[in-house]
Parts: C-alpha cells; structure tokens; sequence
C-alpha cells in the first residue's frame, strides 16, 4: 500500500505520515524542505519517498503523478494562510496561496482520481478547514481557498460514488501546527492536538466519509453556517478575525 502526502514536513502532514506508515502503508512525503522531510522519515519504519517539490510550480504536481503513478491514498494536505486585510496583502504571496491550496490540489485531485477510477479503488483526503464553512473577512484568501477545496471534494465525491473510490474533506479548526506562525496570526480558539485530529481523519476516510469535522464544536459551527443568514456569518467572521489583531 502507498499513501502520497503532499506538505508532509510538518504539522498535519508529519502526522498523517507517522500514523499511516504505522498502520503499513508506504509513504511518499512532499514539501519543499528536504531536510524537514529527511527528519519525518527518520520516524517511519516502512519505505519512505522523499520528494522536495515546490508544489505552487504546476509541473512539479504532473512529475509527481508521473514518478508514483499508482498509489492507494493521496492526502493533499499542502497549503497556508496569511492573515490580514486584502489591501494590505502582498500580492505574490496571494498568488502563491492560490497555486497551492487550489491549483495544485486540484490537479493531483484530478490525476489520482482519474487513475484510481479506471483501478476502481483508491482514497483521497483533501485537507479543508472549518474556514470553508463561511467567508472570512482579515483572512479572507485562506477561507476563499479552503471554500473550494470543500466544494471541489463534494462533487469528486458525488461523480466517484459507486466505483470504489472515495473522496473527502478534512475540516478541523484551529490544530497544533506552524500554521498560525507562517499565518502570522494567533488561534481563536483553543488548538486539538494534532494526533487526534489526524487519527480520526483517517478513521472516517476509510469509512468513506465525504465531510469529515473532528470537533463538537465544529460540528455545531457547520450546523449553524447552514442556519444562519450569509451576511450574518460574515458579521460573526469579520468579529472574530478582528479580535486576532490585538493578540499578534
């Protein structure tokens, strides 16, 4: 069994490697810091891949499905955030997001999904986040992104149901990772750690969930994004991002 992890030097990623490899996959971890990934391997017992791919570069999401063309998981998990307003954003950081949280999911989504059809069997699990429940004013790219991200995994999900494959969406909210570091930016809330929030991932992909919301309190939080009125949410959103700025 091979599982293809994409951000798997830290964090969500690292973790997703650690259990998989002891539930006896194989695993291919990418990101870009060799020597993080070298560190990740160093924890693992099965064969481990490493591949230090800039996945924001396109190509490198097509060498990655030609060098591993068959698998039986792929975890896009890669992806980041950068908090604060959208006039104040660097513009080449925003692009960056976009060509990895979207372009590159999407592209490693559709090449795996299309081998994994024509095998009939296979599991993909696309990292979301709570923020694709709403939109989010301060970190308003980072949701937008993992909005698709959700979107895009349903309707995998729905065109792939009944040939053996599986597609999900992972959806935490805030986890123990770098993520608020690199985001510049502080928790909300109060962080799951990330081995619980992995373990019960994998847990629901094997079950073949589609929406996969490790937390009471997330739950609640989907439930009520239904309920609620757009602008309501983007209110309740916009007051909640807002107070990140006096605990940077």
């Amino acid at each position: 069994m091979l599982a293809i992890i994409t951000g798997a030097s830290s964090g969500l990623g690292k973790e997703f490697a650690i259990q998989l490899d002891k539930m006896g996959y194989e695993t291919v971890l990418v990101a870009r810091r060799a020597d993080k990934l070298a560190e990740v391997k160093s924890k693992l017992t099965n064969k481990c891949f490493i591949e230090a791919l800039d996945l924001t570069k396109k190509e490198n999401c097509f060498a990655l499905k030609e060098k591993y063309p068959c698998a039986d998981v792929l975890i896009n998990n890669a992806g980041f955030g950068k908090f604060g307003g959208i006039c104040e954003s660097d513009i080449c950081t925003d692009e960056q997001m976009i060509d990895l949280n979207v372009t590159s999911l999407y592209i490693l989504q559709k090449l795996y999904l299309e081998e994994f059809v024509k095998r009939g069997k296979g599991k993909i699990l696309n990292v979301a986040s709570a923020a694709a429940f709403m939109a989010g004013p301060y970190f308003a790219l980072y949701y937008a992104t993992k909005s698709f991200v959700l979107r895009i995994s349903q309707a995998a999900a729905r065109e792939a149901k009944g040939t053996g494959v599986t597609v999900s969406a992972f959806c935490p909210g805030s986890v123990e990772t770098e993520f608020n570091a690199v985001a510049n930016t502080v928790s909300s809330s109060k962080p799951i750690s990330a081995s619980n929030a992995v373990k019960y991932a994998i847990d629901k992909m094997n079950k073949g969930k589609v929406i996969i919301i490790p937390t009471l309190k997330i739950k609640a939080a989907f439930v009520m994004s239904k309920l609620m009125p757009e602008n309501w949410l983007t209110e309740f959103s916009y007051h909640t991002q807002k107070k990140r700025f006096g605990k940077k």
